[in-house]
């Protein structure tokens, strides 16, 4: 006979895994801190990135005022202004990124727990009903 609530287990386990599985059980394999980690570095990558775009925006915006004041404007102080708002927007973002990067790792680690305790579950109703 079919035992149908093993087989409503084993339908939703692998729905699970393949759509949402797929990602979440590799994202899983890794140590939460190299995880983080590894997104992390990518994040102030793409911040670094973004930060260059925006600040060629606002000089090509501040062209004309720029080459106007270019030779009585302390270069110096420009520099270090600009230094200093890179400090800290790369810090709110990788801070962002922090707080998002660990929480979705620890959804997904909770899902997946769910997941492998389904598993058990039903490794567990298998060899009871060999018995």
């Amino acid at each position: 006979m079919i035992n149908e609530q093993r087989t409503r287990m084993m339908t939703k386990l692998a729905l699970y895994e393949s759509k949402r599985g797929k990602k979440e059980l590799q994202i899983t394999r890794y140590a939460p801190g190299d995880y983080v980690t590894a997104h992390m570095l990518w994040s102030f990558v793409c911040g670094t990135i973004a930060f260059v775009i925006v600040l060629a925006l606002w000089v090509l915006y501040n062209i004309e005022s720029l080459l106007i004041e270019l030779f009585s404007m302390d270069i110096m102080h420009l520099a270090i202004n600009i230094l200093l708002v890179y400090i800290i927007y790369m810090g709110l973002y990788l801070g962002m990124c922090y707080v998002y990067i660990s929480y979705r790792y620890g959804r997904y680690k909770k899902r997946v727990n769910k997941f492998l305790l389904g598993l058990k579950e039903l490794y567990r109703q298998y060899v009871q009903s060999d018995n």
